[in-house]
Order: C-alpha cells, then sequence, then structure tokens
C-alpha cells in the first residue's frame, strides 16, 4: 500500500491538535514513542487496566513525555560518542528531538529539519524563536527534494522511514549527502510476521511498514555498515499502555460526539497495536548505519 506525500501530510494536519494536547510538555511536543527501562518502570510492564487504575491523567501525561525524552536522550548520546557536528533531522515532527539535542549538547554545529508539514513547521519554528536557538533550521521538505548546501555528520529519522517505499532511492538521497564517515539512525516499527498487522497500521498511520531484513539489505547495497540494531520492542510497549490509559480517562469527562468519536478509535488502534507487539505481528527497532 502506497500513500503519497499529501495524503502523509492531510494525515498530521488531522492529528496535529490531539498531538499536541497529549503530547506536548513544557516547549517540548515529541512525535515519537518513548522507552521504558523494566527495571525502572516496573509498574509499566502489566496489563493496560491495572495502569488506568492506579494512575491520574497528570501522572501519565509525564510519564509517557519521560519516555519519549528517553528517546532522544539515547540519539543525543550518540552524537556526542561521535562529535556531530552537522545533523539532519529527517521527519522532524515539532522538532522535539532538534531542541532536545541543540539545549544538551555543546559540540552540535546546526541542525537542519525537514518535515512534509507546513503546520508542524509553522510550530517549530515559533518554538525556535521563543527559546531563542540559533542552531536549528526547519524547512518544508520530502527527504527526496532537499537540496542541502552541506554534508552532514549524521542524519537520524525517528518513526519516519516507515512512511517510505521505496528503500533504494532513499539509501542513495542518504548517501549522497552524508560526510564519508558519516552515520544514520533510524528508530522505527518493522513487519515481523502478520500481513493483517501490517496492512491496518498501514492505512491508520499512511506508512509502509516493510520486514527489518529489507531495509538491511537494501542498505548494504548502498554502501552502508549495520553498526547496530536494537531491538526495543519491549521498552516500548508501555507507551501504548499510556496512550491508552489517557483517552479513556478523557474519554469519561467529555460530551463533545466528535470528539468522543475520535477518542474511540484511538483507544481501538492503540489497543490494536499493543496486541501487535504483544504477537510479534510488528516490532521496533533502533538501527545505526554507517557509510563503508
Amino acid at each position: 500500500m502506497k500513500f503519497t506525500e499529501t495524503q502523509i501530510t492531510n494525515y498530521y494536519s488531522y492529528k496535529d491538535k490531539s498531538y499536541r494536547k497529549k503530547y506536548q510538555n513544557g516547549h517540548f511536543t515529541h512525535l515519537h514513542v518513548g522507552l521504558y527501562a523494566p527495571s525502572v518502570y516496573p509498574f509499566l510492564f502489566v496489563k493496560p487496566a491495572q495502569v488506568e487504575d492506579t494512575l491520574d491523567l497528570e501522572r501519565i501525561q509525564y510519564l509517557l513525555f519521560r519516555g519519549q525524552e528517553d528517546l532522544s536522550i539515547l540519539v543525543n548520546d550518540k552524537m556526542n560518542d561521535w562529535r556531530a557536528k552537522i545533523i539532519l533531522d529527517c521527519g522532524c515532527g515539532y522538532c522535539g528531538t532538534s531542541i532536545f539535542i541543540s539545549q544538551n549538547n555543546n559540540s552540535i554545529e546546526h541542525i537542519d529539519a525537514i518535515s512534509l508539514s507546513e503546520k508542524q513547521i509553522s510550530v517549530s519554528r515559533e518554538l525556535l524563536k521563543d527559546l531563542n536557538i540559533r542552531n536549528v533550521s526547519t524547512e518544508v521538505s520530502s527527504i527526496f527534494d532537499f537540496r542541502p548546501d552541506k554534508h552532514f555528520d549524521v542524519i537520524f529519522s525517528l518513526e519516519a522511514i516507515s512512511h517510505i517505499e521505496d528503500y533504494d532511492i532513499l539509501f542513495n538521497k542518504l548517501n549522497s549527502i552524508l560526510l564519508h564517515s558519516g552515520k544514520v539512525i533510524i528508530s522505527d516499527y518493522f513487519l515481523y510476521k502478520n500481513e493483517d498487522a501490517k496492512e491496518r497500521l498501514d492505512f491508520h498511520w499512511k506508512t509502509n511498514i516493510s520486514h527489518i531484513e529489507k531495509l538491511v539489505l537494501v542498505a548494504r547495497q548502498n554502501g552502508f555498515i549495520i553498526e547496530k540494531m536494537q531491538n526495543l520492542t519491549l521498552e516500548q510497549m508501555p507507551f501504548w499502555v499510556l496512550s491508552q490509559c489517557h483517552s479513556k480517562i478523557v474519554l469519561k469527562t467529555t460530551d463533545d460526539n466528535a470528539e468522543r468519536e475520535r477518542l474511540e478509535k484511538s483507544i481501538d488502534q492503540h489497543e490494536f497495536l499493543y496486541n501487535s507487539f504483544l504477537n510479534t505481528d510488528i516490532q521496533y527497532y533502533f538501527i545505526v548505519l554507517s557509510k563503508s
């Protein structure tokens, strides 16, 4: 199933208000999953109903943000290890991770952040201005139309590659704008075994979820070495439990029919997604590539 850039953009425009309402914390709005170490958050590795019974809305929103921030920390730690200076955020959302890196990494000289969504870029520019961040620039563009005047130390993409169907064109493009010693970070969903799960998730998110073996094969064919391939399926599952519980609590407090319908659809989708991870129909990976 292939979706156009317009369909993908329309999806994020439709979800804009609900995403920011649920995930905004201060100046940050992350548009990616959260990570939760079982040893730190054992109370989240239970059935969703148990989480709903023990946590209020404020606590749930805090935990959603903390998990999302931990994924940004994981990305930033790699930037620190590599002493990265020139970065591309491919599929930046509201620039949550780019802002986090800019504020927490002294070696960064500049971050280019791109998104298909004019709305996301507009919100990002307001945030960057409010925070007086000058080393992050934004552009409405796909990775394929992006024409930078520089080469990058690192390109990172958090849950944006799953929208792309043709990996060969993608990795050819990434290869052309990376420095010789450049790195790529991809954190995303991959199909494991159930094609039915793929069809539903692709339709809901306007994605093109593929098997991870396909990405690895095409990346190698385009001159990349797989440095790291970490399965984080378990660590991100509580994010969907928290998302379910958030929507269920809000649903109890609203009388607006349109909002109730949206929340009911959201709950259904998150329950399906949680069960898809539980059944290993899909999995979540953190991948590091380097140019050979």
